[in-house]
């Protein structure tokens, strides 16, 4: 799942806009965390139905995976176009070497997309990620 937007601070992490993958440039434990906005195909309800994880390049190890949706964002925010919106987020605390890649996956089996919402300032967002190095 590509982020195309993506601002850093300092030289521990960068990311790499055309793969979405994230490097860890210093070893340490960083605390990540996740919030996503998307539209499926499926139009799925339950929860369960969008399942997002924190993988490694190699996609075998899954640092965490999104707890979940919340259903009908467009009942708690103006969707920017009007179609469906569900919220999805996780967050972890993990030991990481430098030259590590990080990525979000979708893991769910079914089609999803970001979309965009309208934000308290006015703007339109879909995604937020936010990593910090903490030892």
């Amino acid at each position: 799942m590509v982020i195309p937007h993506v601002r850093t601070i300092g030289t521990a992490i960068s990311f790499d806009g055309n793969t979405g993958f994230i490097r860890i440039n210093t070893t340490g434990t960083y605390h990540i965390n996740w919030s996503l906005v998307v539209a499926n195909d499926c139009d799925c309800r339950k929860d369960g139905d969008i399942l997002v994880a924190l993988e490694d390049q190699s996609g075998y190890i899954q640092h965490a995976l999104s707890g979940s949706p919340i259903d009908d964002l467009d009942r708690l925010r103006t969707s920017c176009d009007g179609e469906r919106r569900i919220h999805i987020s996780g967050h972890t605390a993990v030991y990481l070497k430098a030259g590590s890649h990080l990525r979000l996956v979708n893991r769910s089996g079914n089609a999803i997309h970001l979309r965009a919402v309208q934000g308290s300032s006015g703007n339109c967002y879909s995604a937020s990620l936010t990593i910090t190095e903490v030892g």
